[in-house]
């Protein structure tokens, strides 16, 4: 079985948030950035515009303020399987009505009434993609998983970007790069499409990592998730 899904969501203020988990099938068109984009994001004319697809669960969460939250995905459980290829799982997050991200048109000077605006992002959300094989896709082979950059005990200085690098093997469904602290607390886990060999880490992971050495290493999933190869922890120096 996969490993549950989940958003990490940093945010401004406090509120209900609104929205829903779909999915998209193989074959569907995929979505647009402009369907990536939360609905408050967008004009008011081109809300209800955003492509839909297969809704898998509905959520409506208290924001409490503290500026970030862990929102659970939907159950893997639900999650289809029925055709081979590439699945995306989109999280779609609605306009807040709560009062307080109201816009009020007429105290702008640009008509009549009130328009919802809570849950603005000025950037499309990624989506998460799962792979599902075929009848002879039944775990990872080939090549040996190895990690490539950076190298052992390299340091990495500040505001210098962070890329990690191995070696793809054949068949593998899914890679997950894994980053822990010095204390062995997870500080990253990302999961790559099939035939990746590269990952650039986000800008804040020397932030959140709060040590100046961490272990990465990098896993290749197989049929269910199960880790069917994995590179060693290799040690990186943070200079901050």
């Amino acid at each position: 079985m996969p490993p549950p899904l989940q958003a990490e969501i940093r945010y401004n203020g406090t509120g209900a948030l609104v929205g829903r988990w779909e999915v998209v099938m193989p074959g569907e068109d995929p979505p647009t950035a402009a369907d990536l984009l939360t609905e408050a994001t967008l004009p008011v004319e081109l809300r209800g515009t955003q492509r839909r697809y297969t809704e898998l669960e509905r959520f409506n969460v208290f924001l409490p303020p503290t500026g970030e939250i862990v929102l659970p995905g939907p159950d893997v459980r639900t999650l289809p399987t029925d055709r081979s290829g590439m699945y995306q799982v989109l999280l779609r997050i609605e306009a807040s009505d709560d009062k307080e991200g109201d816009s009020d048109l007429a105290a702008a000077g640009a008509g009549a009434g009130v328009v919802p605006a809570g849950a603005v992002a000025g950037f499309p959300i990624p989506p998460l993609r799962y792979f599902v094989g075929g009848a002879g896709t039944v775990g990872v082979s080939g090549a040996r998983l190895r990690a490539l950059f950076p190298a052992a005990d390299s340091l990495v200085t500040g505001g210098e970007p962070v890329t990690f690098t191995w070696t793809p093997v054949a068949a593998a469904l899914l890679y997950r790069v894994e980053v822990r602290g010095g204390d062995g607390a997870r500080v990253l886990a990302a999961l790559l499409r099939p035939g990746s060999a590269m990952y650039r880490a986000p800008d804040w992971l020397q932030e959140r990592a709060g040590a100046d050495v961490v272990e990465w290493r990098v896993q290749a999933l197989g049929v269910g998730g199960a880790v069917a190869s994995e590179t060693p922890w290799r040690t990186l120096r943070l200079e901050r």
